[in-house]
């Protein structure tokens, strides 16, 4: 018999498929089982207290690649490390420690750029929006500045994005698992640069 455990932010359909194949649920406070499964980021505690058959599905320390700004600064130490292979990232400066190097790089232009602000922490398309001018510029928390890419890719004349998603067992060895299935997500109004505050002309995961 398998046991697994969850809390209030673990999916329902989690809980059907363990239950499906046969696994039994126990309590939140119990010790004993072989899956700890919650959409939450485990406390050092609960990581620490796993004992060799049991599994928690997130790894520590992932928010080193989920969070813009913690991603940002690990791309560049591995540019500064490996050279132009990590070049494939527009500029971004991090607000607001990178304020003064970013108005200093827009003073510089001899042709305005489009910029995208996007919130550090937050996700669904929320508090990101784009601008040309510095006095459209206003944050009321950590972003993430990029320079906007004006040329993408489009389907028909959309924005669309390719999610791939694999499962990682193991970071040493590393062990990737990628899924057949994918997902593709379009914009929902055709792509326009002189329309810049719609939202849905420009993002493909506004929720």
């Amino acid at each position: 018999m398998y046991f697994f455990k969850t809390d209030r932010s673990t999916p329902a359909l989690v809980r059907k498929v363990l239950t499906d194949k046969g696994w039994q649920e126990v309590q939140e406070e119990q010790t004993h089982f072989h899956i700890h499964w919650k959409c939450q980021r485990f406390l050092k505690s609960e990581v620490y207290s796993c004992v060799a058959n049991q599994r928690l599905n997130h790894f520590p320390k992932t928010s080193e690649i989920s969070r813009k700004d913690n991603l940002c600064r690990n791309l560049r130490a591995m540019r500064a490390t490996w050279g132009a292979i990590y070049d494939f990232i527009p500029l971004t400066y991090l607000l607001p420690n990178e304020y003064l190097k970013f108005v200093q790089h827009y003073s510089e232009q001899t042709e305005k750029a489009i910029w995208i602000a996007k919130p550090t922490d937050l996700s669904q398309g929320k508090k990101i929006f784009l601008f040309r001018e510095l006095g459209e510029l206003s944050y009321d928390r950590p972003n993430v500045l990029q320079q906007y890419i004006a040329d993408p890719l489009l389907l028909n004349g959309y924005k669309f994005d390719l999610r791939i998603y694999v499962l990682v067992t193991c970071f040493k060895p590393l062990s990737v698992y990628l899924y057949d299935d994918g997902l593709v997500r379009f914009a929902t109004k055709k792509y326009d640069t002189t329309a810049l505050g719609d939202l849905f002309s420009h993002l493909t995961n506004t929720s």
